[in-house]
């Protein structure tokens, strides 16, 4: 009782809030700022795509890829403060964790009333792998999600200037925070018909704000995204087991396998509760989780169901703690250190090596390359994706990931081939000119366009068991830009 009546004693005063709040938002920026620095490269796979853009903005006044998003400028920011591109990446992303945590502490504490178990979500956000793991692997989602929460606390706030403003942030941001904007709002109406009549002009209004914003930046959330609807279903499937198998199970952590399975489980157990005790009102925030684990998206992780379960992840442990108000609290307190005491040991739950592409061996292949092609007379590089925008960066030349499109001329094209040998290719050609073939290792060369041109042709005819396999695959890009990227965007990468 004693305990009890100091630790009360404690959180009753009026600094205990500001003060803890303030040391686990500067802990989780260092926490993810440790993580992300474990390597000299960037990290995650879109990485490089983000350094290309800052450094075209920087360098030549516009973006290399028309793409509107508020990544950019507070990106821009960070490399104005640190004078390096790959720092202001770093730091930004780690700040971001830090702006999730705010926005949940703030979330969960106006549902469930007690600062205290807002500062138990912060604690876990703090530790969460999955919050590291999401920081270097997609910083403009994470941008997007911190908005999206705001959104939802104005929202719920009635704070009715603030919510559009936080609703404006996210639609911008990134299209998968539009999205579930758009559906968490469509689903509040329609479980309060009666506001929806009262508002149903300011609905339409930013409805209409909202499709002309689509039609107009490239980037945003667009009408030709819908396009892309039928490749985002397959079979049935369960989020929890596929993301384990997209990524391989040896290459989580201890800490982060405990944490994804502690989470699906909370998640159950508060759709149970939420039910028995008639909460109904929390019910658009529950559909909107349960369209994130959708089982019939197709899993994979160039898929939105891959990034719709890390977004999951990170938002469903908030309707759980909000659950928690009448849990006593010394016990809260005692799990919120728990969190904050592995937070300092959960930053290793992400490691470069296994979940970033091989970024020191492009480097020194970039390297290489650049030699051989530094007398040559080139418009465009083709590589597989993480290789086009990290070689795009370092060499400050046009590369991409996709089969060159028609305006190109493949005399002035050069690729990275990857898995075909230099004797093959000779053996398709006949004879390579010395100066348009380049072996960089064992299983990569780099080779002019239109002798890879040849070669397939030659590979064709001779119909030989596996030839297709070994020039049409992810690494060897053999497809064109679809229609959806071409309308959206004009630059030259995606």
């Amino acid at each position: 009782m004693k305990k009890k009546l100091e630790i009360n004693k404690i959180i009753d005063n009026k600094y205990f809030y500001p003060v803890l709040v303030t040391v686990l938002l500067v802990s989780s920026f260092f926490i993810r700022l440790a993580a992300l620095n474990q390597t000299e490269f960037g990290n995650g796979w879109d990485v490089y795509f983000y350094l290309e853009q800052l450094q075209s903005l920087v360098h030549y006044g516009k973006f290399h890829s028309p793409d509107v998003s508020l990544i950019y400028p507070y990106f821009l920011l960070f490399y104005f403060l640190t004078g390096s591109f790959l720092l202001a990446v770093k730091a930004g992303s780690a700040l971001l964790s830090s702006f999730l945590v705010l926005s949940s502490f703030l979330l969960v504490k106006k549902l469930s009333g007690r600062s205290l178990i807002a500062l138990m979500i912060a604690s876990f956000l703090v530790f969460s792998p999955t919050l590291t793991f999401f920081t270097a692997q997609f910083p403009k989602n994470l941008m997007g999600l911190g908005f999206l929460i705001f959104f939802l606390y104005f929202f719920l706030n009635q704070k009715k200037i603030a919510a559009l403003i936080f609703f404006i942030l996210a639609f911008i941001t990134h299209r998968s925070t539009a999205g579930l904007s758009i559906v968490f709002l469509v689903l509040y109406f329609l479980s309060r018909p009666g506001i929806f009549r009262r508002y149903w002009m300011i609905f339409a209004s930013v409805s209409g704000i909202g499709i002309a914003v689509s039609f107009t930046l490239p980037g945003t959330i667009h009408i030709d995204d819908f396009l892309r609807f039928k490749e985002f279903f397959g079979g049935f499937q369960f989020p929890f087991f596929s993301f384990f198998e997209a990524l391989g199970k040896d290459q989580f952590s201890f800490l982060w396998t405990v944490e994804i399975i502690l989470i699906c489980f909370s998640f159950f157990f508060s759709l149970f509760l939420i039910l028995k005790q008639r909460r109904f009102f929390l019910l658009p925030l529950i559909f909107l989780l349960l369209l994130l684990i959708f089982p019939f998206f197709r899993f994979n992780l160039e898929g939105p169901a891959y990034r719709f379960f890390l977004i999951f992840l990170l938002v469903s442990p908030l309707l759980f703690f909000i659950l928690l108000e009448r849990v006593q609290n010394f016990f809260l307190v005692f799990i919120s250190l728990i969190f904050i005491i592995f937070s300092f040991f959960s930053y290793s739950s992400y490691q470069p090596k296994l979940f970033d592409p091989p970024y020191e061996f492009y480097h020194k292949v970039i390297e290489k390359s650049r030699v051989f092609l530094k007398e040559k007379d080139f418009e465009l590089l083709v590589a597989k994706k993480a290789l086009a925008e990290m070689t795009g960066f370092e060499m400050e030349r046009d590369a991409m990931a996709w089969k060159p499109d028609e305006g190109y001329r493949s005399e002035r094209v050069y690729r990275f081939v990857s898995g075909v040998s230099y004797q093959e290719i000779f053996y398709y050609l006949g004879s390579v000119p010395e100066n348009e073939i380049y072996q960089i290792a064992p299983e990569l060369l780099i080779l002019r366009e239109d002798l890879w041109e040849k070669c397939i042709q030659k590979a064709r005819i001779l119909g030989e068991e596996g030839w297709e396999e070994k020039f049409f695959n992810k690494d060897n890009p053999y497809k064109r830009r679809p229609g959806y990227l071409l309308k959206n965007k004009e630059g030259k990468k995606k």
